[in-house]
């Protein structure tokens, strides 16, 4: 019986441990506590960016979250950070690119962050908590004064409050602050362009005394380091703006957890309180990565608080948990937060188009498109496809593409449009395809071919309405031969071939149904075809020599 006895005191003492959650004290905070001045400027300027023509945002994916919540189905897509740590010359002053057990931390406050984004609210019944996003981090050591952010002038002692909310006055390590002091990292060549900029910083009075000179008297007394972390909410017009987080003293929590708090306030294992150091910070960066993705904070209700990825801060028991996550990834389609995901980021799942859509916003999506029977889709702003992305046009379905841009995510390759039976694809002048693409009739794909139906407004004086005209071009990109085929009715067009300085280079009659075209002497470059009758441009594509 004292057998048992022991077992059950010693279950109950490791579940007591290791089961709790993390202690309070240790929990990191945001900058953002509501909405602070300085995000609702910075926010609000974006609005006077003139809108991008023939792009009204008129679509419903502008504002629906529920268009973009998942299935369940989804391949993750990725979104890429640079974790920076400035650090002193000698490479102390922050976690140590060369020490293995701080490397390692950092891996698993990533793995913490991404676990959170695959399960993503507490909730009895919210279905699939599954995000879809996942994060890729590239460590980044570099040597700079900033490590100690006392360089910055940046005053701790120096709050406002509001509504209940604390405030750093001049907070100039703080985005989304327009003077954010590490803004000039974005321009480092050392730096990828392509990730969102997390930097790492001390204090660095507190550094010298608490790690270098190892007075940990000092901090037994004290909470916690200083650890208000801050990031700032994408752009809906300036898709190019930049994106920055900040997390200041992440290395001291670290030590002060590690070095002076088994000694003092938790005297558990280091195991133990590691977890909760991963727990609390690594969640934190999720929180801050949801504000990316336009998240705002959210409170609790009085009955059925859950917990989301925005750290605790909980959803009123009436919200759907689920409208977050569509939240998220419609800012992965239609904010500035896009441009840090990889190209190859590919849901693999289709999105049905079945009743007829217009999609009048600039747009990037991760899935294939399927236009259904007697259904009509127009796309006539900017359309960012993945390069594994596939348009298919069932039989009877419509695919129009007005003037706007459709591009794939790496400007390389993508797989091309897929017309099926008696689907029809239309292509307006003024439409910019890159690169050129393959659209293949039939059931089966022919790989780097192009048939399209293109439609021109044509100018003679006795013709007001628009002419479909079916030319096959194979292969597309080329190399040395090139097939044209054209209807019977188009016999006699002039074929012309311009480079990029719109010169010809290459002019042919087409006399025949079938005409191959000898192209080797081009060069490796993006050239454009046009077909003319009667002196009329009847057809334009561009064409890649590889």
């Amino acid at each position: 019986m004292k057998k048992l006895i022991f077992i059950f005191s010693l279950v109950f003492f490791l579940r007591s441990i290791y089961g709790q959650e993390t202690p309070s004290e240790f929990l990191s905070s945001c900058m953002h506590e509501g909405s602070s001045p300085l995000e609702s400027t910075y926010s609000i300027s974006e609005f006077s960016l003139s809108e991008i023509d023939n792009c009204g945002n008129t679509s419903p994916y502008w504002n629906d979250n529920s268009l973009y919540i998942p299935t369940g189905q989804e391949d993750a897509i990725y979104i890429k950070v640079n974790l920076i740590f400035l650090t002193k010359p000698d490479g102390t002053g922050n976690f140590e690119a060369d020490n293995p057990e701080h490397t390692q931390a950092i891996d698993d406050l990533i793995a913490r962050c991404n676990q959170r984004f695959r399960h993503s609210f507490d909730h009895p019944n919210d279905g699939n908590q599954n995000t879809t996003i996942q994060v890729i981090a590239n460590k980044i050591w570099k040597v700079d004064e900033g490590w100690d952010y006392e360089v910055t002038d940046f005053d701790l002692s120096r709050k406002w409050s509001e509504g209940g909310s604390s405030y750093y006055v001049n907070s100039q390590i703080y985005p989304p602050n327009p003077n954010y002091y590490y803004r000039y990292l974005d321009d480092d060549p050392e730096i990828p362009s392509d990730g969102i900029n997390l930097v790492f910083v001390n204090n660095g009075t507190i550094y010298e005394d608490m790690v270098v000179q190892q007075n940990h008297a000092n901090y037994e007394d004290r909470e916690r380091t200083e650890s208000t972390y801050a990031s700032e909410f994408p752009s809906r017009y300036d898709l190019t703006k930049k994106n920055h987080q900040m997390y200041p003293d992440v290395f001291l929590k670290y030590y002060w957890m590690k070095n002076i708090i088994p000694n003092t306030l938790y005297p558990y294992p280091w195991s133990v309180i590691r977890n909760w150091f991963v727990s609390s910070v690594g969640g934190q960066i999720s929180h801050e990565m949801g504000h990316s993705f336009h998240l705002y904070h959210q409170r609790s209700g009085t009955s059925n608080p859950t917990k989301g990825i925005l750290n605790g801060v909980g959803l009123s028991s009436h919200t759907d948990p689920r409208q977050n996550i569509g939240s998220i990834l419609k800012a992965a389609s239609t904010t500035s937060i896009r441009q840090y995901f990889t190209h190859d980021s590919y849901h693999n799942v289709e999105l049905n188009i079945a009743e007829d859509e217009l999609w009048d916003v600039d747009f990037r999506i991760y899935k294939d498109v399927v236009i259904e029977d007697s259904t009509a889709l127009t796309v006539s702003c900017n359309l960012i496809v993945p390069p594994e992305n596939k348009i298919i046009i069932r039989d009877g379905g419509t695919l129009t593409l007005n003037q706007g841009t459709l591009h794939s995510a790496n400007n390389t390759a993508w797989e091309g449009i897929k017309i099926e039976g008696n689907g029809f694809l239309e292509i307006l002048p003024g439409t910019d395809i890159t690169p050129p693409f393959s659209a293949v009739t039939g059931y089966t794909y022919v790989p780097k071919s192009s048939t399209i139906s293109r439609a021109l407004e044509l100018n003679d004086k006795n013709l007001d309405t628009y002419s479909t005209v079916p030319i096959t071009l194979f292969p597309n990109p080329f190399d040395k031969l090139l097939s044209v085929q054209i209807p019977p009715s188009q016999a006699n067009s002039i074929l012309v071939i311009k480079d990029h300085f719109n010169k010809p280079v290459l002019e042919a009659v087409l006399t025949e149904k079938s005409t191959q075209l000898d192209v080797s002497h081009l060069q490796n470059e993006t050239y454009y075809l046009s077909l003319w009758k009667n002196g009329i441009e009847i057809y334009s594509q561009p064409l890649l020599k590889k």
